[in-house]
Formats: structure tokens, C-alpha cells, sequence
């Protein structure tokens, strides 16, 4: 597309930030993750991150789609982070068996958000609050 530019009659519009000058944006544009990239900020697989998502804790970001990838923004997953931590992460760097400590979370009727796996094959993806699992971490160093 073709603008209108003091300095050459043929400037393109994508050139007009040379000829005039435009504020610089104080806000940073919204940026939009696919399962895999939440997954990974999260510490989980991207199938937790459909249940998630069918479960309503996450919500696909409307009109937001990159070819088949559904896209959840950044900061509901940054939002859902800071409040959650998967028993799976916190097993992981505890240096704990996954399964054997999700075993006495459930046994130790610690409160979980348990987050169902459409595949039937898997178990349910467990979430702790940042404050029980602080506590597991606080515990574990002493």
C-alpha cells in the first residue's frame, strides 16, 4: 500500500514511521501461546493443558488461532502459574518419584485440583496451591 510522504512521492506505508515519526507504544502487545509453549512454562505435557482447558481453568483466545493451534494468552497462563503448581514439577525438583508422591498427596488428604486427561489411558494431572507446595519445598530443605 502506497501512502503519502513529504519526502518521496513513491514512499510505501510501511516506510511513514521513517518520514513521521510515531510514538513509541507504552503498552506491550498481548502475546498469545500454543499448548506446547504453555505446557512448557507450566512444566507439564500439552495434553494437561487441553484439560485445562476443557475443564475451563484455561480459555482459547477468541479469534486467535495459528493454522490448527488453538492459542491461550499469555498472561491467563502466567495468571494460572502464579497460583497452581503441577505435582508432577514440584515431584521433579524435589527429586521424588511422580508417582510415589502424588501417592501420599492423595493419601495425605493434601488439597488438589485435579484436572481429568481425556486420554483414558493417563491419570488425572494434579495441581497443588502455591502456598501447600511452598510448604513441601520448605520442608524438604531443612
Amino acid at each position: 500500500m502506497w501512502g503519502v510522504c513529504p519526502r518521496s512521492p513513491t514512499c510505501r506505508s510501511e516506510d511513514l514511521r521513517k518520514c513521521r515519526p510515531v510514538p513509541e507504544r507504552k503498552s506491550r502487545p498481548e502475546v498469545f501461546l500454543n499448548f506446547r509453549e504453555a505446557a512448557e512454562m507450566l512444566g507439564v505435557r500439552s495434553y494437561v493443558v487441553r484439560g485445562l482447558v476443557e475443564k475451563g481453568l484455561l480459555s482459547i483466545a477468541g479469534g486467535y488461532r495459528n493454522g490448527f493451534s488453538m492459542l491461550i494468552s499469555e498472561k491467563e497462563v502466567r495468571r494460572f502459574a502464579g497460583s497452581q503448581v503441577a505435582a508432577s514439577a514440584l515431584a521433579k525438583r524435589l527429586k521424588l518419584s511422580g508417582w510415589s508422591f502424588t501417592r501420599h498427596l492423595r493419601r495425605s488428604g493434601t488439597p488438589l485440583l485435579a484436572v481429568p486427561i481425556s486420554d483414558e489411558r493417563k491419570e488425572d494431572a494434579l495441581f497443588l496451591s502455591k502456598d501447600v507446595a511452598a510448604r513441601f519445598s520448605s520442608s524438604a530443605r531443612l
